[in-house]
């Protein structure tokens, strides 16, 4: 689908007057402070006479031309190019002061159908199996397309408080269905083509109670809420192993994820995915030391304090899952298997006065924990690998530090050290049964009177 940038396959189309009014479009409206034309940038709602006009040339140049059903064209076929700047026009405007909201919603009304026709064209163009056929500039328009539609469908669906427009978006056949499939759609994607702007699809929004209008279609489309789990989970890691992640989606996702353990389980409540992510089929503590990995690693001591806020959700979602599912032994495994131990360790010694001090009295308590099942073998025998020879030559900074988390790090490795003890050198002291007839007269064993329960452990 390789594409030549001043031909339109789209027949009917005015596509002089489109091209035309597309250049004059693109220099903007007078600046009287710059005293330059410039477009309206992302950040700044475009004057009312600057909407009107684009509202005016859809109405004449592309509303006449436009079946309800999809058009099959490219991302750089300059009707599609025309049309994505009045969009990002409309939903900048859409962005500005509540009376500008009101008045743009009622102009919008009236053309919707024909905007979503067209919504609907640039996400059939981000489809992966059509990204084999795109050339370099089909790519990257399919990619700025994918972008407005995430930002247009939001300001469209989300308003406060709703407006006709917005209640008129939700109601229209596909809309949520759309959302829902672009939310799937990034988590999904290991690559992270398109990044996760759609996590504000699922955020905790004014005049939208929880779970919110776009989780429940999420879960529809997902056909439970354990494949729905697994793809937060996924956008959220995948995100974290971008070399720049997208820290704006990640903390709405993570706070969803947050939200679904601490929330009441209700057939339509808020809490929809919370019992997938307590069940036996998510591994969510091990996801969770993951993200702890992801979110500390290659980290400098400045920039653990701006970590706050995404640390929270980690950390108090583990102990939500280990209090809600009373499954401690299998949660400590998990914990055991990573590197949850080194990792708080480093934090401890390397953050210093930078390492928030709710989060080290987190990170204490899951070392409490850890350190609660050291009484049984296997467990404590894969504690022993993970606690690493360069830590216990640490232990006595860490025992020197008034800090309550190093001093947690160090009662940790002293008491794998003294359990290694007892399983070793000292093991039938741990094994003794209690018949004082069994020690012999140097407190040596005596194999002939052990119990059977002795010899069954050894």
């Amino acid at each position: 689908m390789a594409s030549n940038e001043t031909v339109s396959v789209l027949k009917g189309f005015p596509i002089a007057q489109i091209k035309e009014e597309h250049e004059t479009l693109a220099t903007g409206e007078w600046n009287p402070y710059t005293k330059q034309r410039s477009f309206p940038d992302s950040r700044t709602p475009p004057s009312q006479a600057f909407f009107s006009r684009a509202i005016d040339k859809w109405k004449v140049l592309i509303s006449p031309y436009t079946p309800t059903h999809g058009l099959n064209c490219s991302p750089s076929d300059p009707v599609v190019l025309y049309v994505r700047m009045l969009i990002k026009v409309f939903g900048l405007r859409l962005t500005g002061k509540r009376q500008q909201v009101e008045v743009a919603s009622s102009a919008l009304m009236n053309i919707w159908l024909s905007i979503w026709t067209w919504l609907r064209t640039i996400h059939a163009h981000s489809h992966a199996s059509k990204w084999p056929l795109y050339n370099d500039v089909d790519a990257a328009n399919c990619s700025a397309g994918y972008d407005l539609l995430v930002d247009t469908l939001f300001v469209l669906f989300y308003s406060n408080p709703p407006t006709p427009l917005s209640i008129l978006v939700g109601e229209t056949n596909g809309v949520k269905k759309m959302m829902a499939a672009i939310w799937i759609g990034e988590g999904r994607d290991s690559s992270a083509t398109f990044g996760f702007k759609a996590a504000s699809y699922t955020a905790t929004w004014p005049h939208y109670p929880p779970p919110g209008p776009i989780l429940p279609q999420i879960v529809d489309q997902c056909q439970g809420g354990v494949a729905a789990a697994r793809i937060l989970l996924s956008r959220i890691k995948n995100n974290l192993t971008l070399a720049e992640p997208d820290f704006q989606s990640l903390l709405t996702d993570l706070r969803v994820m947050e939200d679904q353990l601490s929330g009441e389980i209700q057939p339509a409540g808020p809490a929809l995915l919370r019992k997938a992510l307590i069940s036996h089929d998510i591994p969510f503590i091990g996801a969770m030391v993951d993200v702890l990995h992801l979110l500390l690693r290659d980290r400098v001591p400045q920039q653990w304090a701006e970590m706050s806020d995404f640390l929270q959700p980690p950390f108090v979602s583990i102990s939500h899952h280990v209090n809600t599912t009373g499954r401690a032994y299998e949660c400590a495994i998990q914990l055991n298997r990573g590197t949850i131990i080194a990792l708080l360790a480093n934090a401890s010694s390397t953050c210093g006065s930078s390492w928030d001090r709710r989060f080290a009295a987190r990170s204490g308590e899951l070392l409490q924990f850890i350190g609660k099942f050291t009484i049984y073998k296997t467990f404590f025998r894969i504690l022993q690998e993970n606690i690493s020879p360069g830590m216990r030559i640490t232990s006595s900074k860490f025992r020197a530090s008034k800090d309550p988390n190093c001093q947690q790090v160090s009662w940790l490795v002293n008491r794998v050290d003294e359990w290694a003890k007892i399983w070793g050198t000292e093991r039938h002291f741990a094994l003794d049964c209690g018949n004082t007839q069994v020690r012999g007269p140097k407190c040596a064993p005596s194999e002939t009177l052990k119990c059977a329960a002795v010899h069954s452990v050894r």
